[in-house]
């Protein structure tokens, strides 16, 4: 049996610099909630990235990070504060697809502990 995705919101694509747009996309796929996020997740955007994660509040979140190419440690900050709340009220969050300086950055920090 084949999993469709079903579009739950999506958020027009906004500049956060001149070089770059930022991109949320909110899917549902079976019991899962999937946050699709493009471009920079940073200060400007975080607000709306632990949004999106935690209107799935109790389920299961995956964070699609296939077309995220930059996030500095504000993105990060609420990548881990979504996940507290999330586990808090039974649901997780699964961060999928990291490449570039999001892994980079991801990998760092994993160093630190």
């Amino acid at each position: 049996m084949r999993t469709r995705d079903m579009r739950i919101d999506s958020v027009p694509a906004l500049s956060t610099r001149d070089d770059s747009a930022f991109s949320l996309q909110v899917l549902k796929r079976g019991l899962s909630r999937v946050v699709r996020v493009g471009g920079e997740l940073d200060v400007a955007t975080r607000a709306q990235v632990r949004d999106a994660c935690l209107a799935g509040r109790g389920n299961s979140v995956v964070v699609e990070m296939a077309e995220l190419t930059f996030m500095d440690c504000s993105g990060y900050g609420c990548l881990v504060a979504a996940r507290r709340i999330l586990e808090a009220s039974g649901g997780s969050l699964t961060l999928r697809h990291l490449t570039g300086q999001p892994a980079e950055l991801l990998e760092l920090l994993a160093g630190l502990q």
